[in-house]
């Protein structure tokens, strides 16, 4: 039995599987508003993810800063999760509601009920959307990032 295969249960087609305890935390304080990084941490994250092409910083002067929702983005696929299909922009300041555009995090952050183990959760959006191994690469990416973190 292959675990990646067996992140949605076809039972509830919900997800049995999410992200929970110190990743549950980190991902949450890494996606907090107040969130910056400076350019060595985010090249240490994607040296950890291999990735060779950092997002242009959100800040540049007096020195480039990252925000903690471009650091995330950069293990999100090329998912749409919406906050509600109701809901218009402007978005409230207070990170309540997130959304996610072509795999970038615009607003939000990220909290159990984002990336839990619930139904219209963003993993089970991806699985969906990407299939399973995106959402094992998902996982694990949240965990790398929030451990270092």
């Amino acid at each position: 039995m292959m675990v990646p295969k067996n992140f949605v249960s076809p039972n509830k087609s919900a997800p049995c599987m999410g992200i929970v305890q110190d990743s549950l935390l980190g991902s949450y304080r890494l996606t907090d508003k107040d969130t910056f990084v400076d350019k060595y941490f985010i090249q240490s994250v994607a040296l950890w993810l291999d990735m060779w092409e950092l997002p242009i910083p959100a800040i540049l002067k007096p020195r480039p800063l990252w925000t903690g929702k471009q650091i995330f983005s950069l293990i999100l696929p090329e998912v749409n999760h919406p906050a509600s299909p109701y809901d218009k922009p402007p978005f409230p300041h207070n990170d309540k509601k997130i959304m996610i555009q072509r795999g970038q995090l615009l607003v939000g952050a990220i909290t159990k009920s984002v990336v839990g183990a619930a139904p219209g959760s963003l993993i089970h959006v991806i699985f969906n959307e990407r299939g399973s191994d995106e959402v094992a690469k998902f996982i694990n990416g949240v965990q790398r990032i929030t451990t270092y973190f």
